[in-house]
């Protein structure tokens, strides 16, 4: 019986993915079958992306919901590579820069929204990014203090560390892609 019903699920799962849309071949990332409704498109993955502008380095985080997909930080002299990779929906340029989750949680999936910190090197960036997709200015405030706590968050300490309070703990690595996921939240 369970054989039986692995097997018609397979059967079904197949079927899905061959008939689907878009031709990915991939039912999570074909969107399931979009259909286009003028302006509204039905079955379509969206994300928001946060941007974290700085005088050496741009963090660059990608969510859906409330969930960090994928981040990287990319240095100030690479600015070229993250706007191509924005423009052409090319993720796997950033890999050379990746801090958090995997380049393959956003393909095929369409970008909805950039937010960037209006702090450090924001107007020439904003500049930049328009006519993209939608921009919003957001404020950058305590931005930096949360991409602290997130860290802690994706990274637990262990040992002797539980007891030491999160103000006071410096994580191990640069969190300018955790700041730009604050920004998006």
């Amino acid at each position: 019986m369970v054989n039986r019903m692995a097997k018609t699920y397979k059967a079904a799962l197949t079927t899905a993915t061959r008939s689907s849309p878009g031709g990915s071949g991939n039912i999570l990332t074909s969107g399931c079958g979009c259909i286009q409704d003028g302006n509204l498109s039905r079955g379509v993955i969206w994300i928001k992306c946060g941007v974290d502008p700085g005088r050496y380095k741009i963090g660059v985080a990608f969510a859906e919901g409330d969930r960090l997909l994928f981040s990287a930080i990319v240095p100030k002299s690479s600015e070229e590579v993250l706007l191509q990779s924005l423009k052409e929906r090319e993720w796997k340029l950033l890999v050379p820069w990746i801090k958090e989750g995997d380049f393959k949680f956003i393909e095929g999936r369409t970008l909805e929204k950039i937010c960037i910190g209006n702090g450090t090197s924001s107007k020439e960036l904003t500049e930049l990014l328009s006519g993209i997709c939608e921009l919003e200015i957001t404020d950058e405030y305590r931005t930096t203090l949360r991409g602290r706590e997130l860290y802690w968050k994706l990274h637990p300490p262990r040992g002797v560390w539980k007891l030491v309070p999160t103000s006071l703990r410096i994580p191990p690595r640069d969190i300018d892609d955790l700041a730009a996921w604050a920004i998006i939240k």
